[in-house]
């Protein structure tokens, strides 16, 4: 494996499932690093912090949960970009993980290329040139309701931050605190969403205004 390659920290208590997404993500072009709870993944993120470019975290764990370490690697590297998975007995809600800054979170059982192609979604993240951006020309984006959108609007970013963005919609697609998804317009199916959670939404001019936070520090590079 190319030492360029991009670098997936793995947590899971289980071995089998470890060694099983070792083998999948290694055939997918990356390099994997491998913990067996979130204290081992601390130190590991602590010794390989540039050769790992995201974490893939079971969310359900004996000593610390998945939210549990992903916060105490944000204490390590805030914008760290992370997937959890998450089985059907798992009591964390989609939007509970998202909340606690998830990037993406894939269901078990999954398909082993739609993994690879999630993950590979989120490279080079954190790399990218961070910092505030001013007004600027706006700029066309698909936005949905939900983490799976089915009914997408054309819409509008007029401004961005580090933490958030301003949208100009045809129509009101939810309330304060609902979640929408977004990617560029020009993107096409393959491209991941990237999700926003509404701040405030109003009327104006025959068109919605909503002010809209990132749930991952790293996702306003995306868009």
């Amino acid at each position: 494996m190319a030492d360029h390659a991009p670098g997936v920290l793995i947590v899971d208590d289980q071995p089998d499932l470890r060694a099983l997404l070792q083998t999948i993500l290694r055939h997918h072009g990356f390099q994997v690093f491998l913990a067996q709870s979130g204290p081992d993944a601390l130190v590991l993120f602590r010794q390989n912090r540039e050769r790992i470019s995201m974490v893939l975290i079971d969310a359900i764990m004996p000593e610390w949960d998945g939210p549990r370490t992903l916060q105490e690697l944000q204490k390590v590297q805030r914008d760290v970009a992370a997937c959890f998975m998450v089985g059907e007995k798992d009591t964390h809600t989609d939007l509970d993980l998202l909340a606690y800054g998830a990037a993406r979170i894939v269901h078990k059982p999954f398909e082993p290329s739609e993994l690879a192609k999630t993950l590979w979604g989120m490279v080079g993240v954190r790399d990218r040139r961070r910092g505030d951006r001013q007004p600027r020309q706006a700029t066309r984006v698909k936005v949905g309701a939900g983490l799976e959108p089915e009914h997408v609007v054309e819409s509008w970013i007029g401004d961005q931050s580090v933490d958030g963005l301003r949208l100009r919609l045809p129509e009101k697609l939810g309330d304060v605190g609902a979640l929408l998804s977004i990617r560029p317009a020009d993107a096409s199916d393959e491209i991941p969403w990237i999700p926003v959670q509404i701040r405030h939404m109003r009327a104006e001019g025959g068109m919605w205004t909503a002010g809209c936070r990132f749930l991952h520090p790293a996702a306003r590079e995306l868009v």
